[in-house]
């Protein structure tokens, strides 16, 4: 059951693209000739959105060292670090602690993340986000094992 939950929680980390809609927009962002009248990203009405800025993907391998506290981690990653970016291949490298606690580094969304057992938060220069961190093959986090991990990080245009 963990895995069935650990693998609907990462293919729902996958971003995916939105269905859109053709049309020309005036310089307001705004559909000019259709009904009704409506628009996108529009700077003018002082609004925030939040829209994906970032996500990656990692599988790793975890190693518990005998008599230590430190259980050090390795792994391969996909993903982007900006809107405009393209999907990049790069590492995941990071130190897991006995008591829960880890921290890492992703290259491809040039992201730093600090989590506790199954969950972090992941933050670049541009954007923050949540992840999520699962071990295979133990059920015990804290033993040797394969590791599957992903995140998506989140920017607020003004």
């Amino acid at each position: 059951m963990k895995f069935n939950l650990a693998s609907f929680l990462l293919v729902a980390l996958v971003p995916t693209q939105a269905l859109s809609h053709s049309g020309g927009t005036d310089s307001s962002g705004c559909h000019a000739g259709s009904q009704p009248y409506h628009c996108h990203n529009n700077k003018n009405d002082g609004e925030t959105s939040i829209g994906m800025g970032a996500w990656d993907i990692n599988l790793g391998y975890q190693y518990q060292f005998e008599q230590s506290d430190f259980i050090p981690f390795v792994g391969a990653s996909v993903g982007k670090s900006d809107e405009s970016g393209d999907t990049n291949f790069g590492v995941n490298l990071g130190l897991k602690l006995q008591n829960g606690w880890y921290a890492s580094y992703v290259s491809t969304s040039k992201s730093f993340q600090l989590g506790y057992e199954f969950v972090h938060m992941s933050a670049n220069s541009d954007y923050f986000g949540i992840g999520i961190r699962y071990p295979f093959g133990n059920t015990d986090s804290n033993n040797s094992s394969i590791y599957s991990s992903g995140a998506i990080l989140f920017s607020g245009d003004e």
